[in-house]
C-alpha cells in the first residue's frame, strides 16, 4: 500500500482554518499536520519533511516579526522550502510570507479589499492553475489590507481593481495568493464579526447583508473551482504522479 502524502499547515488564528481545503486533502489521502504557529514552537521543524506546505492567512502583517516572532520562523522555513523547490501554497498572509522569503517588501495597502471581487488574470495566469479562478468561471473572496511587491524572479498571475499583485508563481511548485479560495460559510460569518468589517463594507457602499446575499450566489461555484485549482497545482508541482 502506498504511503499517504503529508500536508503541513501553518495557522495564525483560530478563525483562519483550512476551510474547503480540508475535505479536499482528506479525500485525496493527505495526512494533515496543523501547527498553530502563534502558540507552538516551530523552530526545530524540518522544512523538507512534508510533501506540501500551506501557509494560511491571519490579521498579522508579514512585516510585524518584532511583534510576532514566530513569523520570522515561518519566513525562515519558507526560504528553506524555496531553496529545496518543494511545493508551497501561501494564502493572504501566507502569500505575503512567501513574498517576504523571496526578498520582497510587504506593507500596508491603501485600502481594505473585502468581499467578492473578480480577479483579472494575466496571460501567464490563464496558463496556470489559476485559470480555474478566471472571472468567466467564478468570483473570488478578498479580505486584506496589506500587499506586497512582486518578488524578483516570480511570475505575476492575477491582479484586481485595487491591487496589482494578487497572485504569483515561483517555478511550478510555489504559489502566493493574496485572496481566499478556501472560504466556507462558517469562516465568513466569523470574519464579518470582526470590529472593522462594517466600516470596510461601508467604504465600498455595501452592508454585511449585501455581502451574504452575494455569498449565497457565489460560494458554491468558488468551492467547485478551488478543487479544480488544487488538482492542477498538485499535478504540476509533481505531488500527484
Amino acid at each position: 500500500m502506498s504511503k499517504n502524502k503529508t500536508a503541513w499547515v501553518f495557522q495564525h488564528v483560530d478563525r483562519e482554518g483550512l476551510g474547503t481545503l480540508r475535505p479536499y486533502l482528506e479525500e485525496n489521502n493527505f495526512d494533515i499536520v496543523r501547527f498553530h504557529t502563534y502558540r507552538e514552537d516551530i523552530s526545530r521543524l524540518d522544512a523538507a519533511e512534508p510533501d506540501i506546505l500551506i501557509i494560511l492567512g491571519g490579521p498579522q502583517g508579514a512585516y510585524e516579526s518584532e511583534k510576532y516572532p514566530y513569523l520570522e520562523q515561518e519566513i525562515k522555513i519558507a526560504k528553506q522550502r524555496l531553496d529545496l523547490n518543494k511545493p508551497m501554497l501561501g494564502i493572504c498572509l501566507g502569500g505575503q510570507i512567501i513574498a517576504k522569503a523571496l526578498g520582497s517588501e510587504v506593507y500596508l495597502g491603501e485600502t481594505r479589499e473585502v468581499g467578492w471581487h473578480d480577479l483579472s488574470l494575466t496571460t501567464d495566469g490563464y496558463n496556470s492553475p489559476l485559470r480555474h479562478f478566471s472571472p468567466e468561471l467564478t468570483s473570488m473572496t478578498h479580505w486584506h489590507g496589506d500587499t506586497f511587491d512582486l518578488p524578483e524572479g516570480a511570475t505575476l498571475l492575477a491582479t484586481s481593481k485595487n491591487y496589482t499583485n494578487q497572485a504569483f508563481s515561483y517555478g511550478d511548485k510555489i504559489l502566493g495568493l493574496q485572496f481566499h479560495p478556501e472560504v466556507i460559510m462558517e469562516k465568513l460569518i466569523l470574519w464579518t464579526e470582526e470590529h472593522w468589517s462594517v466600516e470596510a463594507f461601508e467604504a465600498q457602499n455595501m452592508t454585511v447583508s449585501d455581502f451574504f446575499i452575494e455569498t449565497n450566489k457565489k460560494l458554491s461555484p468558488l468551492q467547485r473551482q478551488t478543487r479544480l485549482f488544487m488538482d492542477e497545482w498538485l499535478h504540476k508541482a509533481g505531488v500527484y504522479a
